[in-house]
Order: C-alpha cells, then sequence, then structure tokens
C-alpha cells in the first residue's frame, strides 16, 4: 500500500475539520469554507488544492441533506442545492486567489498572516459580489429581484445580513488553518525563522 503523503495528510486533515464544522454550525453563512480554499491554494500543491473544498462540499452538503430528511425543510433544501454548482465554481476561484497569495508569502510569521488575511477578505469580496450576481441573474426562476438597476440594488443590500458572517468565518478560519500548518505541520520552532518550500 502507498504511503499517504504530507501533502495528503495536510489534506485530509483540513477536508476532516471543514466536514465537521460546515456540517454542525448552525450559523447561516458562517462556514469554514472559504478559509480552507485560500489556505488550500497557499499550502498544496497540484490538484488536491481544488480537491480540498470539493471533497469537503460534497461530504457536508450530503450530511446536511440527511440532516434535513423528513423535516418540513426539506423541499427548500432541494431547491438551495440547485445553487450550489455556483458555489463550488466559486470556492475553486478561491483556491487561485491562495495559489495566487502564495507569490507573496516570505520568512516572516507576521507576512504569512496579512498575506492569508488580505488574501481571505478579497475571497469574501468576491464571493459577496458574484453569488448575488447569480442571484440577481436567476437562472433558476426564483423571481426574488426585478431585472433592472433598483432590483439590482435591492439584491445586494439584502444579502449584507448574509455577507457578515461570511466575512467573519473566513477571517478567523484563514489563520486557524495557516497555524496548523506553520506551527503544527511544520513543527516550527518559535526562535527560529524558516522558509516556506510547499509539502512533499
Amino acid at each position: 500500500m502507498k504511503n499517504i503523503t504530507k501533502t495528503q495528510w495536510y489534506a485530509l486533515g483540513i477536508i476532516s475539520i471543514t466536514i465537521i464544522l460546515r456540517s454542525f454550525i448552525n450559523i447561516p453563512n458562517f462556514s469554514p469554507m472559504l478559509g480552507a480554499s485560500v489556505v488550500a491554494g497557499m499550502f498544496i500543491s497540484g490538484p488536491l488544492a481544488f480537491i480540498v473544498p470539493i471533497v469537503s462540499m460534497i461530504s457536508s452538503d450530503l450530511i446536511l441533506f440527511i440532516k434535513q430528511l423528513g423535516t418540513k425543510n426539506a423541499t427548500d433544501f432541494l431547491g438551495w442545492m440547485s445553487y450550489q454548482p455556483v458555489i463550488y465554481v466559486l470556492m475553486a476561484l478561491s483556491v487561485m486567489m491562495g495559489i495566487y497569495g502564495k507569490k507573496f508569502l516570505t520568512v516572516s510569521y507576521m507576512r504569512h498572516v496579512i498575506v492569508g488575511t488580505g488574501t481571505g477578505l478579497a475571497s469574501s469580496i468576491l464571493f459577496f459580489v458574484l453569488s448575488n450576481l447569480m442571484v440577481w441573474v436567476d437562472p433558476w426562476g426564483w423571481q426574488m429581484y426585478t431585472k433592472d438597476l433598483a432590483g439590482f440594488v435591492q439584491c445586494y443590500i439584502m444579502a449584507i445580513p448574509f455577507a457578515i458572517p461570511t466575512f467573519v468565518s473566513t477571517l478567523l478560519f484563514v489563520p486557524t488553518f495557516m497555524f496548523l500548518y506553520l506551527f503544527g505541520y511544520k513543527r516550527i520552532e518559535y526562535a527560529k525563522s524558516y522558509t516556506l518550500k510547499g509539502i512533499s
């Protein structure tokens, strides 16, 4: 049997934590998904970086669906699931932003925090803009907002309360997952500097 690589162990850790948190945190839009996607892009090389959010999303979506079975919310949940392909694409974009942000990392831990937080913030903004643009365009026929400037503005105004938990959770989980890598996975000694070489 092929040994599990360091990359796979780290990816498995992020996936496990993300599935558990997303499946059982009951705060709307408060999720570790964007944070996990950004950090996966920064610290995991190759296709595995994209697999992390995909597996996390699929697994936690399944758990959430099972939790809804037999309840009056089951039908609404299925309607919400029709929107999920958009979310998957946005998670992939967040991974790509993490890959780009990795270029600005240096040996300084504070630089890691600043770059990671900044990338997470940018990812949250992009998520807010694009996800709500799709809600306004409405390819699903929900007819929530009119297809004019007034409807466009209303769509984004109504989304602000949902955006706040997204921003807060992303800014919380990006440094959390970075901490697991920098001080847990890499076993960094506080008195020594280190060089980020990626995971092999």
